[in-house]
């Protein structure tokens, strides 16, 4: 009897550290999971609809597994299995042009390095091959659009890393890859003189932009310009036209809109 009482209480500790797990935890904060382990989603606690196909990860080896923005990202050597709800499930992608790594779709569909745009059935397994494979998974908010247009007041200058008197913006974390910008005309609101960088404009200013990574990448502006992302990958290969990759295209743009002074104090666009 004293033998059932002791079983019963550690049954009963293990249950509610289990419980813990599933409320402490909520889809849309970024977390590292911890090797050999599964970190599960709650989805009742969810208000994100973007992130319902979302279950969890688990991880085995080195590899470690969080969400950030709009995307799953990992990185290390080991095993991240992607936990998905199959009938909620959304196209998925990568923008990251990804190293040393495998994705593995619907038991066998593979891609190499990064995902393009695939909707999974079952639970997604990314391997990575080193301790330097770096990879994410990607999914684009239904809500894009409507924070776009919400942003038209958006100021370019606040976009703007200058170098030699030019303004650069980070345009997209994709290079034709995985997302393509529209005709320039038609971001006439953000910057009328959006264009590409010269050959020698770009040699010149890619030393300083590169040896202030951090302070451009502050300054990333996707979420005006890319039909698809909101954000920026820190650590791809800068390049100034599309090459049907995964890299970070950087443009410049030669003028802002006009602005007049609204009523209520607010400017708007001439």
């Amino acid at each position: 009897m004293p033998c059932l009482r002791y079983l019963t209480a550690a049954l009963a500790l293990v249950d509610a550290q289990a419980v813990k797990l599933s409320t402490d935890y909520s889809v849309g904060s970024t977390w590292p999971a911890v090797s050999g382990k599964t970190e599960a989603a709650d989805s009742k606690k969810s208000v994100d609809v973007d992130h319902e196909w979302f279950q969890g990860v688990s991880t085995s080896g080195g590899i470690t597994c969080k969400m950030k923005d709009q995307c799953v990202v990992g990185s290390g050597l080991g095993d991240c299995k992607v936990m998905v709800d199959p009938t909620m499930a959304i196209p998925l992608s990568s923008t990251d042009s990804g190293h040393a790594c495998d994705f593995e779709f619907n038991h066998d569909l593979k891609y190499s390095r990064a995902a393009r745009n695939t909707t999974p059935t079952a639970d997604i397994t990314i391997t990575g091959y080193e301790s330097s494979s770096h990879w994410n998974l990607c999914w684009t908010r239904d809500t894009m659009e409507a924070d776009r247009r919400a942003l038209r007041g958006a100021v370019v200058e606040d976009y703007c890393y200058y170098v030699s008197g030019l303004c650069f913006l980070w345009a997209s974390p994709c290079s034709g890859g995985c997302s393509k910008l529209r005709e320039f005309s038609e971001y006439k609101w953000f910057c009328p003189g959006l264009r590409y960088a010269t050959p020698v404009e770009f040699s010149t200013a890619l030393p300083t932009l590169n040896a202030n990574r951090k302070d451009f990448y502050s300054k990333c502006a996707s979420e005006q310009l890319d039909p698809q992302w909101s954000f920026c990958d820190y650590a791809n290969e800068f390049v100034r036209v599309e090459d049907d990759s995964w890299n970070e295209l950087v443009l410049v743009c030669d003028g802002e809109p006009q602005r007049t002074q609204a009523p209520g104090g607010r400017n708007r666009l001439i």
